[in-house]
């Protein structure tokens, strides 16, 4: 508990401004994201994390992955890894998507630095998510996971900053309720309010989003969870597949999404 409460929100708030200052995106906002970038990779730095940089080409253009590193004092092979994609898109700000999960999982990293763990915890800020999904692609299938490294868990942050306790202020993709009657249920209980982080899992992630969800409850209580279990890798739940979690399902590693509802609930997606 004294871990958790180590959350400072006006962390949050002041990361989330100067990130939010104008347009991160290749085309029309490289300055911004490029500063974002360097911003990800001195925090790491600071926090005495491992840092190392993945660049990767894409449609002519280079990315960039920046991934810190805390190695684990027992078992550092198995890692746990906890990320979000900063860039945006160049219509707006990209405030909560994806500003929110970045200063997120930085405030994670902050709060973690000072101690030690059995395993071994990977921070990775992904960028070109928007143009696809393009730095996770890179990490996962391009030289990313080292070859003796398990990733036993991972934590997507994607979109995490909008709440609403408006009656209808969450909507649905078609036919969820019929594959998610109870999270529909637990809906419609309040209201249709966008009051709750969705715990997105996989089949090959269970034991992760049920982890996730007990431990939520018994550390911060108030947060209101709904959890999703998508069948398979996702493929018959698209929307549930729009982020970087996507290719350590589609590899069987687990991994969760924990999101806001993007579009379903930001009335400014």
């Amino acid at each position: 508990q004294p871990i958790v409460d180590q959350v400072d929100t006006m962390n949050l708030y002041q990361d989330l401004q100067w990130m939010s200052a104008g347009v991160r995106d290749h085309a029309t906002g490289l300055t911004l994201l490029t500063a974002t970038k360097d911003s990800i990779t001195d925090r790491f730095n600071t926090l005495g994390f491992e840092v190392v940089t993945q660049a990767f080409f894409f449609s002519g253009d280079s990315g960039h992955n920046v991934i810190g590193r805390k190695p684990g004092v027992v078992e550092d092979s198995i890692t746990f890894i906890n990320d979000a994609h900063y860039d945006g898109v160049p219509a707006g700000p990209a405030a909560d998507d994806n500003g929110s999960g970045v200063v997120g999982f930085l405030e994670v990293a902050r709060i973690l630095a000072p101690y030690n763990f059995r395993n071994s915890i990977r921070f990775i800020g992904f960028d070109m998510e928007e143009d696809g999904l393009i730095g996770s692609y890179n990490y996962v299938y391009n030289g990313g996971i080292e070859a003796w490294e398990e990733i036993a868990g991972v934590f997507n942050y994607e979109m995490i900053g909008y709440y609403s306790e408006r009656p209808n202020s969450q909507q649905l993709p078609p036919g969820f309720d019929v594959i998610f009657p109870d999270a529909a249920d637990s809906l419609a209980a309040h209201n249709g309010a966008g009051d709750f982080i969705t715990n997105v899992g996989s089949d090959s992630a269970v034991w992760l989003t049920g982890q996730y969800d007990s431990i939520s409850r018994i550390y911060v209580p108030e947060l209101r969870i709904i959890s999703l279990i998508a069948p398979g890798n996702g493929a018959a739940t698209v929307d549930l597949r729009r982020s970087d979690h996507a290719y350590f399902w589609d590899e069987g590693i687990e991994a969760v999404m924990l999101s806001d509802g993007a579009n379903f609930r930001n009335i400014n997606y």
